[in-house]
């Protein structure tokens, strides 16, 4: 998957770089199974041309691309509700199947739990959905036929703790979609050179830390999410020190117990850093 600008300098330099990869590797691209995707404004003529420098005939948006589809709409609800539909479906084939409690503990633990894991680790799930993933889980876990509903004896938050606190082990869909969306923020945060960092920089926080960036209302639901994943690490990380010089005692939080506060009448500007 290549990003570029439509304009014929562009197109070119991609022609370019695609003959220069075939050159080296000694590998054919086929033009036949690619597609190019154009954003909504673009106009007709400007397709057409850029399809005719690229040799590209076929244009895409409708496919899917691991799992989501690849022209996202504002509504995360419609989204992520193939996602549903697919652990739905895989749900109710192996229902139909003699299947002992452990292994219905395994196939909802290593497959069904971790089908949503590529769209948990790029957006924040709705609850809704969040709900509807876990009424599938809690159906597949407690029914034998599917075309029946059986009585759900334990609640399914007592199932999902650790096997030490009387769970079964089973992920909490919410709680897993936070984790893994503070991972990827992690990741941005400790390596702001890496080439998503550096992109994310340079579209909402050019002039601001990660840390103190703020989410606007134009924001992409990915950039959303990794605000919220982000809001989760400041809860709970801390500021070394070090030699003093990037640390701000009133606004860092490097003190492990709680913010620090002013015991006297210093000015902030004269006491902002060590």
């Amino acid at each position: 998957m290549f990003f570029c600008k439509s304009n014929e300098k562009s197109c070119k330099a991609l022609k370019e770089i695609l003959r220069m990869y075939e050159d080296a590797s000694g590998k054919m691209i086929s033009c036949q199974k690619s597609a190019i995707t154009f954003s909504k404004k673009t106009s007709q003529e400007t397709k057409r041309k850029a399809m005719r420098i690229l040799h590209i005939h076929q244009e895409g948006g409708t496919g899917k691309y691991l799992g989501l589809p690849e022209a996202f709409e504002r509504k995360k609800k419609d989204l992520f509700s193939s996602v549903v539909d697919k652990i739905r479906q895989q749900a109710i084939s192996w229902s139909s199947k003699l299947l002992s409690s452990a292994g219905k503990l395994v196939l909802l633990k290593s497959v069904l739990s971790s089908m949503p894991t590529y769209s948990m680790s790029c957006f924040k799930l709705p609850i809704s959905l969040c709900k509807r993933i876990q009424s599938v889980l809690t159906r597949f876990w407690w029914d034998a036929n599917p075309d029946k509903k059986k009585m759900c004896w334990i609640a399914w938050h007592k199932l999902t703790r650790g096997k030490r606190e009387g769970g079964l082990g089973i992920r909490d869909i919410q709680d897993f979609t936070d984790a893994m969306l503070g991972k990827l923020s992690w990741r941005i945060l400790t390596k702001p050179s890496c080439l998503l960092a550096r992109i994310l920089k340079g579209k909402y926080f050019p002039d601001q830390s990660f840390l103190e960036c703020k989410t606007s209302e134009g924001g992409s639901h990915g950039w959303k999410g990794i605000v919220i994943g982000r809001n989760l690490l400041k809860e709970k990380i801390g500021k070394v020190i070090g030699n003093g010089a990037t640390t701000k005692i009133w606004e860092d939080p490097w003190i492990s117990t709680k913010e620090p506060k002013s015991g006297g009448s210093i000015s902030c500007q004269e006491s902002s850093k060590i």
